[in-house]
């Protein structure tokens, strides 16, 4: 193509006119020739021709010979240019549509690559593909010839790193001449890496199993970040209010991505009382750099029956009685603080010299059935044979009668005993 700059600031094609001059002046031009890509070896003459605006004389001409030499030159360029020019995340690939061209006049051999800002990057990253026939089925290039002139579209296709951050990389992808021809043509662009929120939470155990005590259970639950950029996640505890669940911590610290993990541990009052079932416990972490990402685990806390006695503690310090005399009575108490209704065996033990029975409250030394974390009371007498002086031991025990059933041997023991001083009563609770 030929171009005219001049003082004609309004024209600048191959046919210009030049403000008029006044006679013994001068004016200045220039006439740029552009070589077509891919013109021939060969020498052309090159002809300005200045001519008088009003009737055509030419004035003045000047042949300039023009000689194309043998060159190598070449260009890449993306099909359809964008920023970025393509976004992946991690582990995935994606194609950037690209053309190349031999813009020399020579036929020659090229070959492709491309340079990455970052070191995560490299050669395995990168393929290149050609559908030469049109036929819908790619191949894989290394290197291609190119005529003269002749331009051909290829992929490039990019296979984004498993772990790698979100962001942009600057990637120089480049076609080199095979010798003789030694250009070079190289089209810079970027890759978007897109942020991915990817967490999991596990719980230790599927399942556990725990009586309704009041002893507390925990279980440890495990955030694990397979994201790609650190993460802190806000922790939500989600059970039967009557577990009395709690989490130790209600956000993790900061997880670094691609698999590390942190522990967080779930805490369970089971109080007494808890009703045997299976509960489910839900721990879900939500991201605090996308709140609308969140993740879920759960495990499963099975309460099963659980069979507790307890017998009324009594204080009898400072009471005094004679050997031999009428008996006396006392009412205990006994507490179902199991989970299920529930019956309790009495029993008595006692020294020599110690006489007690159950006066009420029981039949055939059981009590009657009462429910979960409810009471009933037993009296009974007792007294002292003449004569008797010293320790004396008396111990009431109640066993629950479904833990019998069971197969399990659940008694609360109360021990009482007169001192050596004729007649003061203490007790030492136990339970077995």
């Amino acid at each position: 193509p030929l171009r005219i700059d001049s003082d004609n600031l309004l024209d600048h094609d191959n046919y210009v006119p030049l403000n008029p001059l006044d006679g013994e002046t001068s004016t200045t031009f220039w006439v740029n020739l552009t070589v077509p890509e891919g013109a021939n070896v060969e020498t052309l003459n090159w002809t300005v021709v200045l001519d008088d605006t009003f009737n055509s004389q030419i004035m003045a001409e000047m042949i300039l010979p023009v000689s194309i030499s043998s060159s190598f030159s070449v260009r890449l360029d993306q099909v359809s240019p964008a920023y970025p020019a393509l976004t992946l995340e991690p582990g995935t690939y994606g194609d950037i549509p690209m053309k190349v061209k031999n813009t020399g006049n020579q036929i020659a051999d090229w070959t492709l690559g491309a340079y990455f800002d970052s070191t995560l990057w490299g050669a395995p990253n990168l393929e290149w593909f050609e559908d030469w026939d049109q036929d819908g089925n790619e191949t894989q290039l290394m290197q291609m010839t190119l005529a003269k002139g002749e331009e051909r579209f290829i992929t490039a296709r990019f296979h984004a790193p498993a772990q790698t951050p979100p962001g942009l990389v600057e990637i120089s992808l480049y076609v080199q001449g095979v010798a003789p021809a030694n250009a070079q043509s190289v089209e810079r662009i970027y890759l978007d890496i897109a942020a991915v929120q990817d967490a999991t939470v596990t719980a230790y155990e599927s399942s556990m199993t725990a009586l309704a005590d009041g002893n507390i259970r925990t279980m440890s639950v495990t955030v694990r970040n397979d994201g790609n950029a650190p993460e802190i996640f806000d922790l939500s505890l989600n059970a039967d209010w009557h577990i009395g669940a709690s989490l130790a911590t209600l956000v993790t610290e900061p997880i670094e991505p691609f698999g590390q993990e942190v522990d967080v541990t779930v805490i369970m009052q089971m109080p007494q009382g808890l009703m045997p079932n299976f509960y489910p416990i839900t721990v879900t972490a939500t991201s605090q750099t996308d709140s609308s990402y969140s993740t879920s685990g759960q495990f499963t806390l099975e309460v099963p029956t659980t069979y507790i006695v307890e017998v009324e503690e009594k204080d009898l310090t400072g009471q005094s009685f004679s050997a031999g005399v009428e008996a006396r009575t006392m009412n205990f108490e006994i507490f179902n603080h199991g989970n299920e209704i529930d019956a309790f065996n009495i029993g008595l033990e006692m020294d020599d010299g110690v006489i007690a029975e159950i006066s009420s409250g029981a039949t055939d030394a059981r009590t009657i059935y009462i429910e979960p974390q409810t009471s009933t009371n037993v009296t009974l007498t007792y007294s002292f044979s003449s004569g008797v002086q010293g320790m004396k031991e008396l111990i009431v025990s109640a066993t629950s009668v479904k833990g019998l059933e069971d197969g399990q041997t659940v008694t609360c023991l109360l021990y009482t005993s007169p001192s050596p001083r004729d007649g003061l009563l203490s007790r030492m609770p136990s339970s077995a």
